[in-house]
């Protein structure tokens, strides 16, 4: 089962900070996507959690690949981690202000870099803000760290192109997708320039807002969720892989999975934005549509 730590309340996160005893750091992991027409980083700079910094996901990745979000080189997240101020010993406590939990994206990411104390705050900044959490602004700068990569936590995966094309092969994989309905059947046009619609065959379709109270952005109870994964005909006793549009909200899925005690969970690292790529070959990287 998950630690317990792994999903935290408002009320706990402001009690660890108040506490000189605890090592804690908080991150602000927000994205948006660009039709969304806000700016993530002008809203951290505008109003954070005190003392967090900034984990751009844009950033936060491989400069070097034509795809965005891919998982950055090992040695290249750890100096980026160190730059934040993060050590090996900190209980990291990400959060977002985003309407699709793409803090979890940084908690996958921390637990595949080998770092096990982490936690996402529950509801996000709005859960802080309306907890009476103090409240910072400008960019907050850490003296660096000494945070340092190790092996990925037990059963913390990413899935590549050609893994997913073998696995499609198989004809039994269960492969999730987090993006919202009408993007899925192909009804919507991608956000990104040069994509086509629709979904990898077999996928069946979870948004990730599903997943979510509405109205406090807060993760529904854990009995609920496994409904929602039941009601997609999801075997929680095989392996799954999530996927998305670039990688995001498939780790939301990833961590949801989690909560519910499910570890056979692999993050299809290129998701949508390489899969439904316009070059690439339909033969290779085939394409359904509709439910």
């Amino acid at each position: 089962m998950p630690s317990i730590a792994s999903l935290i309340q408002a009320s706990q996160a402001i009690a660890l900070s108040q506490d000189p005893k605890q090592n804690v750091s908080f991150l602000d992991a927000t994205y948006v996507l660009p039709q969304m027409g806000r700016d993530a980083e002008a809203e951290y700079l505008a109003e954070h959690i005190k003392g967090a910094a900034w984990f751009n996901l844009d950033e936060q990745s491989d400069r070097q690949s034509p795809y965005p979000h891919m998982l950055p080189p090992a040695n290249i997240f750890e100096e980026n981690m160190q730059r934040l101020g993060l050590s090996t010993a900190t209980h990291i406590i990400v959060y977002d202000n985003s309407p699709f939990l793409s803090c979890a994206r940084a908690w996958f990411m921390f637990r595949y870099f080998g770092h096990a104390n982490i936690s996402i705050l529950d509801g996000g900044l709005a859960a802080w803000r309306a907890a009476g959490g103090a409240l910072g602004a400008g960019l907050e700068v850490q003296p660096y760290g000494d945070f340092r990569v190790k092996p990925p936590i037990a059963d913390t995966a990413f899935t590549s192109l050609l893994e997913m094309q073998k696995i499609l092969g198989v004809g039994n994989a269960q492969i999730i997708d987090a993006r919202g309905h009408a993007r899925f059947t192909g009804q919507e046009t991608e956000p990104r320039e040069g994509m086509a619609s629709g979904h990898i065959p077999g996928a069946r379709n979870l948004p990730i807002t599903s997943l979510l109270d509405p109205e406090t952005q807060k993760i529904k109870p854990i009995g609920e969720i496994r409904t929602l994964f039941e009601a997609a005909q999801i075997d929680f006793n095989a392996p799954i892989i999530t996927t998305c549009g670039s990688g995001v909200t498939a780790c939301g899925l990833a961590f949801a999975l989690h909560l519910c005690g499910m570890n056979k969970v692999a993050v299809y690292d290129g998701s949508w934005s390489e899969w439904g790529h316009g070059a690439q070959s339909r033969s290779a990287c085939p394409i359904a549509t509709g439910i």
